[in-house]
């Protein structure tokens, strides 16, 4: 994947990376399969598989913090209430 590629994948909607997401995890799957078995020339593949999957999810993380503010719920407030007496 390159930067141009990364750069598009951030105009992207959430559905088109989960799509795409679970593409590039189908693909791992199939390469590691591949490997195990021999077929595999280039291993290098198995490795930007896994970027692109941990691209995909940074970006997904992010939106969905983006999207929900950054706010503790409750449980976790009452945690740190808790834990933070001196």
């Amino acid at each position: 994947m390159t930067n141009k590629d990364f750069k598009e994948l951030k105009t992207l909607q959430e559905a088109s990376l989960q799509k795409r997401l679970s593409e590039h995890r189908q693909t791992l799957r199939d390469l590691r399969f591949k490997l195990a078995s021999g077929q595999v020339k280039d291993v290098r593949d198995v490795r930007e598989a896994k970027k692109s999957i941990a691209r995909i999810l940074t970006l997904l993380n992010q939106n969905s913090k983006n999207n929900e503010g950054v706010q503790e719920t409750p449980a976790v407030a009452e945690v740190k209430k808790t834990t933070s007496k001196s």
